[in-house]
Formats: structure tokens, C-alpha cells, sequence
């Protein structure tokens, strides 16, 4: 097999240091914090946008899949959707910047996030198909692991540069851009007893910093060494909608001379809004070799014009069918229930399948709303048979169904704390935008550690015990979560779960290797990622769900008990793995018969 040039090689790992900039300072880190902290939205609104990008990921993706097989050409999908990303992550930028009212701001945001969302997540389908472009069967491997490794370096690469943009400097290491830092301005003169002030005055986007000064009886203000924490919480006042404050607590050291105290604010760089023309920025220029030296090596000869009809022709009625998507639980409840009435007034007995409901409710959809306006709905026809072919046949391989269901449930926890960290460790912990950022530095350095360490224990022990041992590492974490209040704890909570993070993906995969047929391998990768995407549209959702049913507990009921609710998940999907064969053999190679 001819190799790839060492150049397209390079480059297809550096898209994984492009994307991870991304997924870090939008997905994890900066959209739901804007969203939730500075907008004072409900977290559900950072759950429906994830859910709405994934469902049209999973609807959309695998037709594209198709018509990119049909053509052999993979870059001029990546191409498009990484530069739809750009512009998604752009626009929510933008938007911030107009001043627009809150709720007007939050909807185009959101729009413009699912968007963005959307097409990074439809990238990584056809960046991975690419990897057989730049690699042997026997460098395969090798050069996958290159790019998850230095996805890690893409993670820190874009929360450090993009971080003065955010706070005016990087604190940690005592950097400071001067012009994003502003001028100190005087908020409130306390008495000297007094430990606490609500700042109610704060800008909706800004980042502060504060500092307190001492006042003596002859009126001079002097500045003390002391820890002050700024904690940015909501406001929801009788009759007027949730808006920003900031909390701010210090402890004071005694000093007869002091007669009052001062406390001063100054803004540095743009808040956390000010991340996303930045990301996108990066995003774009870091993937700009990818898109100059990664070839397809034998696409079809035809004409962009051509493949783009095509992709539009399949994409339509599979973006078109998401509404119908989701009133299918109405529908098909509704028509469940019709039918048992009716059987009940006829004096007939027995059940209802929903699944044949389901699937005339499909049929329905497809043949008499959707094929009579969007001529390539046939593909999507097919697509949507093959992958319920596909379930239907992996019953006849023991242990996958129930290894896929288990990985469902835990893969739900997984994704929403990706997802709602960040907000948990503001919200509830207390961190600052200083100080988060450092955190997520630490949590992703253990994920790295907890790749590697766990692909130890995958070799030595199987896959199996090593996923066991990640899923009860899981459980325990998030217990301890729920569990402790403590600042120093919470630090190293988060590298455990960094660690385990980490060695959840590393140990998944090899345990479906040994379950399955190796001639089969991309039938079952394909359900594989397929209950991934699945587990992305429901776990957010749940975590929404249980903050916005408990929102009038307060913030640390609330989101406590939606961290419980994932531990519980977790824990169904370490039970259902209990029940997966373990054909694992150390020092011999895997038998696929």
C-alpha cells in the first residue's frame, strides 16, 4: 500500500489539535458559562442546544456517509463543515456584542451554537474516515494515538490563548495584557465589621476583579494583603426577569486604625463572551494545513456542483424529519392508546406492539410527507433500515446488545459532565473565571494520564475489568461530589475524574473488539458510536430537566441532585456490564470466529 506524504500525515493530526480548541473553550467551557451565568438562563437551554445538534448529527450524518462513499471523497465534506463551524462560533460572538436584550441574545446564540455544534461534531464523522488516507493497517494505530495525544495539546493551546481575551491576562502565571484591562472603579464604602457585598451593579458580559482597601482615621486608603473570592451568582427579583450579580467575601485582618473599608473593581478583557471570535479564529488556522495536504487518494471524478446536489438531496428530508422525531412519543403514545380503546370497546384482548406502531408511524412519515417533496428521501429510507438491520442482527453476537445498552448509560453521565462542569464548578464551587481555567488544565493533564495508564491496565488485565474499574471509579467520584463542599477536595476530585475519563474511552473500545466478529468490526462500530450520539441527546436533556424541577432549592440542591442523577446512570451501566461475556485472553490473540 502506498504511504501518505509525512506532511498530509502531520496534518491530519493537527486537525485534532484544531477541533479539541473548540470543543474545549465552547462546548465545555465558555457557552454554557455565558449562557447560564452571564445570561442567567436556565441550564435546559445549554441541554436542548446540545440535544438539537446531536439528534441533527445522527439524522443527517450517516446518508452523508453514503453519498461520500459514492463519490470516494471525504476532504470537501470536512472542509464544509469545519468553515460552518468557524461561522457558527463567530456568530455567537457577534451576537453577544450587539446588546441585544437577554432573551433575543440567548435564542440567536443558541440557534447559532446548534449550528456550530452540528457541524463539528458532523466533522470528526469524516476526519476519522480519513485516517485510512494518511495510514497502513499497521501504522493505523499508531497515528490514531498521535491525534488524541496532541487533542490534549489543542485543549491547553486554546484555554491559554484564548484566556486574556477573557479575564485581560492569565492570572496563574502572572500575564497581563494592558489593553484589555480597564480603569479601578469604586463600588462601595463598608463599615469594618462587614465580610460580604453584592455587587447588583456588574455589566451582563464583563469579567471583574476586586480589590478591598483599608481606610485609616485620617481618611488614607491602603490595600491589604488578603484572599478575596468573586462568585458570580443570579438575581431574580419580584417581577423583573434573572439578571447577574456578583458575590464578593473576604476575610479582613483586624486593624485598630481602620475605620472603614473601600472596595474597588476593575474589568479585564471581555468576559466570557469575548472567547468565541477567538476560538473560531484558531479553530480555522490551526485546520488550514489539514485542508492543503490531506488528500482523498481516488475520489470519483465528478463536479462539485454535482456532489453538492447530491448531499443536499440526501441531507434535506433527514434534517426535515426531526420534528417528526420528536412528536413521535405523542404520536405513537396516542395511537397505542387509540388502539387499546378501540380493542377494549370491540371486546378484544391482548397488547399493542409499540414497535410496529413505530415503525408504520416511520413508514408514514417517509413515504407520504417526506418523498413527495424531497426527491433523495430514499436514501434516508435506506439508511434508517440498515441501522435497524444492524440491531436486529447483533443479537446473534452475544453480549453486544447489553454491552451497547450499558455503554448508552454510562455514556450519558460522561457527556453531560463534559458538558455542565464548568457551570458546576462556578455555581456551586465558587470558582472564578481565573480559576476555572487552571482546573480544567489539571482535569485534562489526568486525562491524558488516565489514557495512558488505563491502556496499560486494558493489556494487562482485558478490557473488561479495566471498564468495570473505570465505571466504579465513575460511581465513587460522583458520589464525593454530591458529598463534599470542600475547594481543595473538589481538586482532586477532578483529576480522578479526568483520570477516568480518560481511561473510559481507551478501555470501551477493545472490549467491543472482543465481542464481536472481526469481519463485522464496522458494522458494530457504526451502532457503537451510534449509542453514543444517543446518549448525547438524552443526558444533557436530564441534567436540564432536574435543574430547572428543582431551581427553587437553590443552586447547590439543584445541581447536586443532577449529579446524583448521573452516578445513578452510571451505576445502571456498571450493572448491565456485569452481564458482558468476558472472551478476553492475555498473551494470545483474539479469536473473532
Amino acid at each position: 500500500m502506498r504511504r501518505a506524504p509525512a506532511r498530509a500525515v502531520a496534518s491530519w493530526i493537527l486537525y485534532d489539535f484544531a477541533n479539541t480548541i473548540y470543543s474545549m473553550n465552547v462546548v465545555t467551557m465558555y457557552f454554557p458559562l455565558w449562557m447560564t451565568v452571564n445570561l442567567a438562563m436556565e441550564d435546559i437551554w445549554v441541554s436542548v442546544g446540545n440535544s438539537l445538534s446531536m439528534v441533527l448529527v445522527g439524522l443527517t450524518m450517516p446518508v452523508l456517509g453514503v453519498v461520500s462513499d459514492r463519490f470516494r471523497a471525504r476532504m470537501p465534506y470536512l472542509i464544509a463543515l469545519t468553515l460552518l463551524c468557524v461561522a457558527g462560533t463567530a456568530m455567537i460572538g457577534i451576537v453577544g456584542a450587539l446588546g441585544m436584550p437577554g432573551l433575543p441574545t440567548a435564542l440567536c446564540a443558541l440557534l447559532f451554537y446548534i449550528l456550530a455544534n452540528f457541524a463539528y461534531q458532523g466533522s470528526l464523522v469524516f476526519y476519522n474516515a480519513l485516517l485510512p488516507e494518511v495510514s497502513t493497517p499497521r501504522t493505523m494505530g499508531k497515528i490514531s494515538g498521535y491525534g488524541v495525544a496532541v487533542g490534549y495539546l489543542g485543549s491547553f493551546f486554546g484555554l491559554l490563548v484564548v484566556m486574556p481575551f477573557v479575564t485581560g491576562g492569565i492570572e496563574f502565571l502572572g500575564i497581563e495584557v494592558p489593553f484589555l484591562r480597564g480603569q479601578e472603579v469604586e463600588v462601595a464604602r463598608l463599615e469594618g465589621g462587614e465580610r460580604a457585598y453584592l455587587d447588583v451593579s456588574v455589566g451582563r458580559d464583563a469579567h471583574y476583579e476586586y480589590i478591598l482597601k483599608a481606610v485609616d482615621a485620617q481618611g488614607k486608603a491602603r490595600a491589604l494583603p488578603m484572599r478575596i473570592q468573586a462568585r458570580d451568582t443570579t438575581l431574580a427579583p419580584q417581577g423583573e426577569g434573572a439578571r447577574r450579580a456578583v458575590m464578593v467575601r473576604w476575610q479582613a485582618p483586624v486593624h485598630e486604625d481602620v475605620r472603614t473599608w473601600r472596595l474597588y473593581r476593575h474589568q479585564g478583557g471581555w468576559g466570557h463572551v469575548g472567547s468565541f471570535l477567538p476560538t473560531g479564529f484558531l479553530f480555522l488556522l490551526t485546520a488550514i494545513p489539514t485542508f492543503v495536504f490531506v488528500r482523498d487518494r481516488q475520489p470519483v471524478p465528478s463536479k462539485t456542483r454535482e456532489m453538492a446536489r447530491n448531499s443536499l438531496q440526501a441531507a434535506l428530508p433527514a434534517a426535515a424529519y426531526v420534528p417528526f422525531l420528536l412528536a413521535a412519543p405523542l404520536a405513537v403514545g396516542g395511537c397505542v392508546l387509540w388502539r387499546l380503546a378501540a380493542r377494549r370497546l370491540q371486546g378484544e384482548s391482548g397488547r399493542v406492539e409499540v414497535g410496529s406502531v413505530l415503525a408504520a408511524y416511520h413508514r408514514f412519515v417517509l413515504r407520504k410527507i417526506l418523498q413527495p417533496v424531497f426527491p433523495g428521501a430514499h436514501e434516508f429510507e435506506e439508511t434508517a433500515q440498515r441501522i435497524v438491520a444492524g440491531l436486529a442482527k447483533s443479537k446473534e453476537t452475544p453480549g453486544v446488545l447489553r454491552f451497547l445498552a450499558a455503554k448508552f448509560f454510562y455514556e450519558e453521565a460522561v457527556e453531560t459532565i463534559i458538558i455542565f462542569m464548568a457551570v458546576y464548578a462556578v455555581k456551586v464551587v465558587g470558582f472564578s473565571s481565573d480559576v476555572v481555567v487552571p482546573f480544567f488544565l489539571v482535569a485534562t493533564t489526568a486525562a491524558a494520564i488516565g489514557s495512558f495508564l488505563f491502556g496499560l491496565l486494558t493489556d494487562r488485565f482485558g478490557p473488561k475489568s479495566a471498564l468495570t474499574v473505570v465505571l466504579t471509579g465513575w460511581i465513587v467520584s460522583l458520589v464525593l461530589v454530591v458529598a463534599i463542599d470542600n475547594r481543595a477536595l473538589f481538586w482532586g476530585l477532578a483529576c480522578a475524574i479526568g483520570m477516568f475519563l480518560g481511561g473510559t474511552w481507551t478501555s470501551a473500545r477493545p472490549l467491543l473488539v472482543t465481542l464481536v466478529p472481526a469481519a463485522r468490526l464496522g458494522e458494530f462500530f457504526g451502532l457503537y458510536s451510534l449509542s453514543g450520539k444517543a446518549a448525547a441527546i438524552t443526558g444533557p436533556l436530564l441534567w436540564g430537566t432536574v435543574v430547572y424541577a428543582l431551581g427553587a432549592y437553590g443552586d447547590e440542591v439543584k445541581y447536586k441532585a443532577a449529579v446524583a442523577a448521573l452516578a445513578l446512570l452510571m451505576l445502571v451501566g456498571r450493572l448491565l456490564l456485569r452481564g458482558v461475556p468476558d472472551r478476553w485472553q492475555r498473551h494470545s490473540p483474539l479469536s473473532h470466529a
